[in-house]
């Protein structure tokens, strides 16, 4: 569900699995030894690292990807060094989370977007920030019972800018919708203390109000951080890959043709996790049935693997990928085979 490097010593990386807990490696991927098996929960939605000090490590429990089958989580989960040791840090009822981020600029500030329980309606939603190293949280961006915070950016150059995505996701027994009028973007400017809607009549994105949104992934360029790439499901299937300049101001089809609809299916609603290269804003994956891959800003996407029958061996339904910060040429895919 999700891989980091260490930002100083890309050699050690870690690994979350659906169900499996935490993972390390030492020789950059080769080996992996298991670090999060003594926790009481190992259903894992995230990890976050600090760049200051990559042995502080974060891990939110709970599987974001809103499936059929995922298992809820129990809260967030600290370690001081790089894995021997974990603490539990509250936010149990967070059910499943889906993104982690600590501030580069402020390592006691970390912020969690908590997507809440799939099966029930729950408060425990929305965007978390803690301003004591997860000692104690706020929430800060709360929308319904029913949506909660499916993913969120955070500009490394001034970290009092982010964009978050909210998900309405209900599962019942008599039935379930996997969109609704509330899933959009929001945005701050001032560290997450306030937050405004970015409104999609006005700005070029999928309006939740006449169409069906459903999750919605966003990523952006760290080198130029005003560059924002999302992509929008419509609760079936593909929707679209918006592209901002601007940090989402204002909003382009980044996939006018529509070509990234070859590499997903009728259960694409749920996965939703795009990444864009550190230095190199036209090179932009996207994870969803295939693993797609753009050099030209979303032109073109030339490259599909692991879709079915395809030339490559590489398994299907991706859902976690990293990017070496020394050679971002060298990556980690994460997904349903390993």
């Amino acid at each position: 569900t999700d891989i980091e490097f260490n930002p100083s010593d890309p050699n050690i990386v870690y690994a979350g699995a659906a169900t499996g807990g935490v993972f390390k490696s030492t020789d950059m991927g080769v080996n992996w030894t298991p670090v999060f098996d003594a926790q009481a929960n190992l259903s894992v939605g995230d990890i976050g690292i600090d760049p200051n000090n990559p042995d502080v490590i974060y891990v939110g429990t709970g599987e974001a990807n809103g499936g059929h089958n995922n298992f809820p989580g129990g809260g967030m989960y600290k370690s001081s060094d790089a894995g021997a040791n974990w603490q539990l840090l509250g936010l149990e009822n967070t059910v499943s989370i889906g993104r982690v981020i600590v501030d580069p600029n402020n390592s006691n500030r970390v912020f969690v977007a908590a997507e809440g329980s799939y099966f029930t309606p729950n408060p425990e939603r929305g965007v978390y920030r803690s301003d004591d190293g997860g000692a104690t949280w706020e929430n800060v961006l709360f929308v319904s019972d029913s949506t909660g915070v499916i993913d969120i950016i955070l500009d490394p150059m001034n970290p009092n800018r982010l964009i978050a995505a909210t998900w309405e996701r209900v599962r019942r027994p008599g039935g379930s919708h996997l969109y609704g009028p509330s899933s959009g973007l929001y945005k701050s400017l001032d560290g997450g203390d306030s937050w405004t809607y970015i409104d999609p009549t006005s700005v070029g994105l999928p309006n939740a109000q006449t169409q069906n949104v459903g999750r919605i992934g966003i990523a952006l360029c760290a080198s130029q951080p005003d560059i924002v790439y999302a992509e929008y499901t419509d609760g079936s299937t593909y929707l679209g890959l918006y592209k901002s300049t601007d940090f989402g101001e204002t909003w382009s089809n980044a996939d006018s043709d529509m070509e990234i609809a070859d590499g997903v299916s009728t259960f694409s609603w749920y996965f939703g996790q795009v990444r864009v290269h550190p230095t190199n804003p036209d090179i932009v994956y996207v994870l969803d049935v295939a693993f797609m891959r753009s050099t030209n800003g979303g032109a073109t996407w030339p490259i599909i693997y692991g879709y079915y029958d395809g030339p490559y061996d590489f398994h299907v339904d991706q859902h976690a990928l990293a990017m070496n910060p020394n050679n971002p040429d060298y990556l980690i895919s994460g997904n349903d085979g390993g």
